[in-house]
């Protein structure tokens, strides 16, 4: 099972979709899969 994202990191990724980010670019940039953004 794959570790869980740390909390920071889950922040970011939120607030990165959030200013009109693609999943793609934020999973590229963070270096996190795009289903986990799903989720």
């Amino acid at each position: 099972m794959p570790a869980a994202c740390s909390l920071d990191l889950r922040q970011k990724a939120i607030t990165a979709l959030e200013a009109g980010h693609s999943k793609a670019a934020v999973s590229q940039l963070m270096g996190i899969s795009r289903t986990t953004l799903s989720d």
